[in-house]
């Protein structure tokens, strides 16, 4: 009966360790809600589409109504209105204009307006990214620390053990009082590591509170797992950055607003025609003659500038330059992006490669250290055999964990700069 009792523990606890479990994905998502640059791009997406539809309308017809209701009094020879009589007039005008040609002004300015939405689409993945990179190293950062500081424990507890096994030979009389002093020192400096650990491990909970601006406790925290295939080589890598990373691809549809916003120059080359109809009303209330008349007019209206200083050759070589300037940002950021990601990509080779060699060495320390401990107890090692082997261990798990989390750093970093972090 208690051993079923137990088992449903057991269980309950771990359903619920699962469910409560603070895994990176709802991190991330807490982080994104929580971004003020990501809600700023976001938000700007619906002025850009409003900006589409304002572009849509100016090749549609306008109607436009004025009216004009005065009172005039006319006086000869005199510098004061007098007694003469007022002389009251109306007029109400309905107008109609039809773009027909506007120097292809409204098809280009509908390219740009298309441009610069899906410029700012790829900004807000920009941003979406920049958040899923920014959080996740707080992340992992964290449980780095949360690692080194079970490290530390562990390094407490075996320094602890071994002044016990000093203070026990003291004893029995034929340990030193120079051999409790170092092993003293030893479990006075790692009671120190482990109370600066605990404060690396509190600043990293509060870096990481900045993102999700929630409280949690580390032992909800879980190890990330990607299941996201990287590229076969580094040249393939660099070939999908190009393609698919946001800042790139930013860049490029700059170009293509600036390509646009140069031909748009050009509409002052062409003339403007427009067709034209209105219908004016002259003193329907106010004709002295009790009559009114009416105008219709029907007809094309052309403007055509035919000089204006060489404003129009300035403005468009002014864009000209600004397409130069548009195509260097783009190989600014591939280089940036280029170099960004060989880093990662060699680090990424390097930790790995490292990781299965520190985790056998691991092994070896361990064994030896154990082996020593027993060889100690027997008389057959030394303290500083001892301590050095202890170190040792410590040493190298220290570097294995910090190596691991290292090579989780480096895998996200390559993520990022393909594109691909902030859709995990």
């Amino acid at each position: 009966m208690h051993s079923l009792l137990g088992k449903i523990i057991i269980l309950l606890s771990l359903f619920l360790s699962f469910l409560y479990s603070f895994n990176i994905k709802e991190g991330y998502k807490l982080a994104l809600e929580n971004d003020m640059d990501y809600k700023v791009s976001k938000n700007s997406l619906k002025n850009l589409e409003y900006d589409q539809e304002i572009a849509k309308t100016l090749l549609y017809p306008k109607l436009d109504f004025s009216a004009r209701v005065e009172s005039e009094k006319l006086t000869l020879n005199k510098k004061t209105p007098g007694n003469n009589p007022h002389t009251k007039s109306d007029e109400y005008e309905l107008k109609l204009t039809q773009p027909v040609f506007d120097g292809f002004e409204a098809s280009f300015e509908k390219e740009i307006q298309k441009n610069r939405f899906r410029s700012a689409i790829y900004f807000m993945q920009e941003a979406k990214g920049q958040v899923a990179l920014n959080y996740s190293r707080a992340y992992i950062n964290t449980l780095r620390e949360k690692d080194l500081l079970s490290l530390s424990k562990e390094n407490l507890q075996i320094s602890e053990d071994i002044l016990n096994k000093v203070y026990k030979k003291i004893d029995l009389g034929y340990g030193t009082k120079l051999e409790f002093e170092e092993v003293k020192g030893q479990y006075v400096e790692s009671k120190v590591q482990l109370d600066t650990q605990r404060i690396n491990l509190k600043e990293a909970i509060e870096d990481l509170k900045l993102y999700v601006q929630a409280d949690f406790d580390t032992s909800e925290l879980s190890k990330p797992k990607i299941y996201f295939e990287l590229p076969i080589n580094i040249k393939e890598a660099i070939k999908a950055a190009f393609e698919k990373n946001p800042t790139i691809n930013v860049a490029k549809t700059n170009v293509k607003v600036a390509v646009s916003q140069e031909r748009k120059t050009n509409k002052n080359f062409y003339p403007n025609i427009n067709f034209v109809s209105s219908y004016k009303l002259n003193d329907t209330f106010y004709s002295e003659r009790n009559e009114d008349n009416n105008e219709y007019s029907l007809g094309f209206e052309l403007n055509y500038n035919l000089y204006n200083g060489g404003k129009d050759n300035l403005e468009n070589k002014k864009a000209l330059q600004n397409i130069k300037e548009k195509k260097l940002l783009v190989r600014k950021n591939q280089y940036k992006i280029k170099n960004r990601l060989r880093i990662a990509w060699n680090n990424y080779k390097l930790y790995n490669q490292k990781e299965q060699s520190l985790e056998q060495y691991l092994l070896v320390k361990k064994d030896i250290l154990d082996a020593t401990l027993k060889e100690f107890d027997l008389g057959l090692k030394d303290l500083n055999t001892l301590l050095e082997t202890y170190i040792e261990y410590i040493d190298v798990k220290k570097d294995l964990i910090r190596n691991n989390y290292d090579l989780l750093t480096s895998n996200y970093i390559i993520l990022d700069s393909l594109g691909n972090l902030s859709a995990l």
